[in-house]
Parts: structure tokens; sequence; C-alpha cells
């Protein structure tokens, strides 16, 4: 039996025993020795390096059985084998984050920007090429890191524990801002697998990585709301845009389309002979169809006139933002605070409540799910405090 020591150069251990030095190398089977407690451990020359690694089991206990041993040390094996490379053996964390944020080179600009975020996180800060040396420029993507080892630390040195210890810090975060970063740490050390960087993502086995989200009721504005709110807003005395605030306010609450949408309208892009009128979603970029239905004709038409009959390549709304105005009249009309989203969500309701089919709705959303999202999200706000909906509802049954 050769028991390994701690070898000074003439064969003599000197000091306390360490770890490798307390392995006896098991007869038969390559690479495995027994520590001088029963524990199993492998021994293996790596890139020039002697690796030591404690066997345990699947849940993380010390193997003290042979048998297991050996199938612990294969498995162990098998990973070290695909992890051969030098370059892949130094690779870095720094490293890592911009080999994927290359992948990302082609994403959506939302997609790109929680990137930033998530690399931000770590404490790595991605160069707007927008703001490069101007003013202000990157300050979005800096935040106070929680990494707790450096963007220089070997990826093959990451554990779970890091991960864990990371998160822990940044539990402060909402729920879907957590499980946002979450799903993009995730991608990260996939794309470490994916390139057989490493052969099992830490993050798969870090047991805070995910929040648990509580659905609650999002507000949404009852038509009667709805109309305050636009009155108010188009009635303010000392503002320049009150006027085109309620337009686009009024807008958003009529079509059921979100701000980013209605900012690409020029007046070529609604031919009110026509039923419906195409929209490009920004956040997917796909086009759909939304109908003009009389209530939303009547006002397209009656704000066509207000603004002079415009040429076709004029914009139609004249502000980007209707936040700001919103705000302040949820706040003077003693309202719950709604969003533009919130406007948004009205327009859905009310097509809902009017018995249109869920799928047509979700067709006008562009949706490409049959109209699941639009049940999963709005059943409860379409049922809630609404006993007339839920009489209509019944009356369907047989009798």
């Amino acid at each position: 039996m050769k028991t390994l020591t701690d070898n000074t150069g003439d064969g003599i251990v000197t000091g306390k025993k360490t770890t490798r030095g307390s392995l006896t190398k098991v007869a038969g089977v390559g690479c495995l020795y027994r520590h001088e407690n029963g524990r199993y451990y492998a021994v293996k020359k790596h890139l020039r390096k002697i690796k030591t690694q404690a066997l345990r089991t699947k849940a993380g206990l010390p193997i003290t059985d042979r048998k297991i041993a050996e199938s612990a040390l294969r498995a162990w094996l098998e990973r070290l084998e695909a992890n051969q490379s030098p370059e892949n053996a130094t690779l870095t964390l720094r490293g890592l984050i911009e080999r994927y944020i290359k992948t990302k080179a082609g994403s959506s600009a939302s997609t790109r920007e929680n990137v930033a975020w998530m690399a931000g996180r770590f404490g790595y800060v991605v160069e707007s090429p927008e703001k490069k040396n101007g003013r202000g420029g990157n300050r979005k993507n800096i935040h106070p890191s929680a990494w707790h080892r450096g963007l220089d630390v070997r990826v093959t040195d990451i554990r779970a524990s890091d991960l864990s210890t990371f998160l822990g810090k940044l539990s402060y975060l909402k729920p879907l801002s957590f499980n946002t970063l979450g799903e993009y740490i995730r991608q990260l050390f996939a794309l470490a697998v994916a390139d057989k960087i490493i052969s099992e993502s830490p993050f798969a086995a870090a047991p805070n990585k995910r929040k648990k989200v509580r659905k609650e009721p999002r507000p949404t504005p009852a038509d009667d709301q709805f109309e305050r709110i636009v009155a108010f807003i188009r009635n303010q005395r000392f503002t320049d845009h009150s006027e085109d605030s309620a337009d686009l306010a009024e807008f958003l609450g009529l079509a059921g389309l979100g701000e980013a949408e209605a900012a690409q309208f020029h007046w070529r892009d609604f031919d009110l002979k026509q039923p419906t009128f195409s929209v490009k979603r920004f956040k997917t970029q796909t086009w759909f169809q939304v109908p003009i239905y009389p209530r939303l004709r009547k006002f397209l038409e009656a704000l066509y006139i207000r603004q002079g009959s415009p040429s076709p390549e004029t914009k139609v709304f004249r502000v980007a933002s209707i936040k700001r105005a919103l705000e302040r009249a949820c706040k003077e009309l003693n309202l719950p605070h709604f969003s533009p989203r919130a406007l948004r969500r009205r327009a859905i309701v009310e097509q809902l409540r009017a018995g249109v089919n869920v799928k047509l709705v979700s067709k006008w959303q562009g949706h490409q799910d049959g109209g699941k999202l639009i049940l999963n999200t709005y059943s409860e706000i379409i049922s809630a405090n609404d006993r007339s909906f839920e009489e209509a509802e019944l009356a369907k049954l047989p009798s």
C-alpha cells in the first residue's frame, strides 16, 4: 500500500499531517485513496497540478463505502476530462461575463439592459456605446457589488455556496426582479457548462435561487375613473401639454396599447375607413392588428380635427409619456395609483366584460398563445367584486 506524504524533497514529513499526507492508495483502483478517518478521496494530476477531491454523495455526505466511492470517482473523472484545456481551467468570471454579453449582442434593447444589470451586480460595468465618455454615462449599470470573490476568480472555483451567499445579499430585491436576476445568472453558468468550462452549474445547487411571486390584484381603473382622469389632465391650466397628455392617456385606455407603441404612430398609420390598424409591439418587434371600434374611431376623428387635419407624416401624439400627469391626477382625485399600463388593462377588461372572445382579445394584444396569458392575468380582475358578471356566467348553466 502506498502512502502519500507531505514531501519536503527528502521524503520526510514535517509538522502536522496534511490531508494528502493522511491518504493511502486503494489497491487496484486508479486515483482512489482512503483517508485514515475512513473517508474516500480522488487524487489525479490535472494540467500539471495535483487535484485532490473529497468524494461525496449527491446529498453532499462523505463517502465511506468503497463501491459507492468507485462510482463517485468515475463521475468525478468524467467531469475532470470535460475540462482539459488550459483556457477552460483559467477562465475567470470576468471572462465568462464578457463571453455571455457577446451572445446577447443581437437581442432586444431590454434584454441587453437586463444583462448589463446582472453583470453590474457582480461588479462588472457594461459600457453604453450611446453614452460612452459622456456625462452620466453607464450610471444605470453601476451597483454596489454583492459578489464577494471578485471578478478574477476562476469559474471552476465558484461553488453553489458562493452564489447562495451572493443571492442572500440581494434578498431585498422584489420577487420579480430577484427571479429575473436569477434567470440571467442561470444562463451565464449554463453557457459555461455548454462550453465545457465546468461540468455542472453551481447555480443549480444554490438553495435560494428563486423567490415565490405572490399574485396580487393590480389596480385597474373603472370606466368612470378613467373618464375623470382624462378630464382632469385635459383641464390643467398651468401646463403647455395638458391637451397632448390627455389625448395620449385617452388613446391608451381606448386602444389597449402601451406608451412605446403609441409613440411610433404617424397619421399615415390610421385609415379610418378600415376596420383595423397595424401595430408593432415594441418589446417583441412583432406586428398585429387592433380594431378601430366606434368609440376609438370617434376619438381619432375628433383628435384629427383638433390638430387641424395634419399631414400624414405628422406624429399623432406630441408627448412620449403621461406618467407624471397620471400620478398627479390620481393623487388629486384620491384614486389608487394607476400606471400607464393600468390604462391598457382597462381596455382589455372592458373588452372581456363586453363578452368579446378571449382568443380575439389576445389576438388584438399581439399574443400568440390563443388567450392563455389573458385568462391567467385578467380572470381575477374580471370577476372580483363584480356580481353582475358572475350572475351572467351562472345564467349560462342549464336550469
